[in-house]
């Protein structure tokens, strides 16, 4: 045989056994997955001063609730008049995680990635209310999405002048109507821009 066909021979043998006595290279294993960032239909609950989700991939349902977490929330993002009895359409996913409100009950987390109205918003107010987004008037806002002024960093619309609400269908001159958070209707008079936060 001739020299150089015997030297390629034994460089061929060479590479197979140490290719065979390699150790095993462990099998690539993929990345932690990302958890799937899906859309649910959801309507704001609550249980002992809780803010709470009920959560449904259809409008149907069924519905589960959730303790939403994260900054994009929508009770960290709105005023309280657009997220009080709110129905969102909510990217977002289960963090896997529970959590549990003393003596009151556990439930898993969910963190809230974007939010947009389900259908019209629920915008509502409570004559009487401490809380000041519980007394804008907000009938001039459109219904099919969400004004600068139902975000927490947004203007302030105008503010009803709770002191001269009344139950009524029918507004007398000067008096607008209020849509309360249980359904009523009210007839309120607004304060003037002087007096609004």
């Amino acid at each position: 045989m001739r020299p150089y066909l015997v030297a390629v021979a034994l460089a061929g043998i060479g590479l197979a056994v140490a290719y065979q006595l390699m150790p095993a290279q462990p099998e690539a294993t993929p990345s932690a997955a990302l958890p799937e960032k899906l859309e649910y239909f959801a309507e704001q609950d609550s249980d002992c001063n809780q803010f709470l989700l009920r959560l449904a991939r259809s409008e149907s349902g069924p519905f589960e609730r959730v303790i939403p977490v994260g900054a994009q929330r929508p009770d960290e993002r709105l005023r309280r008049h657009a997220w009080q009895n709110g129905r969102f359409m909510i990217q977002g996913h289960l963090t896997g995680q529970q959590r549990t409100i003393a003596d009151c009950g556990t439930w898993p987390e969910f963190e809230v990635l974007s939010f947009k109205p389900w259908g019209r918003v629920q915008r509502c107010a409570s004559p009487g209310a401490a809380d000041a987004s519980m007394l804008l008037y907000t009938n001039d806002l459109p219904e099919d999405r969400y004004a600068p002024e139902d975000f927490v960093d947004g203007p302030w619309p105008s503010l009803i002048d709770d002191e001269n609400c009344r139950l009524s269908e029918t507004c007398t001159n000067g008096e607008r109507h209020v849509k309360a958070c249980t359904g009523q209707m009210w007839c309120c008079r607004l304060m003037p821009r002087s007096e609004e936060p």
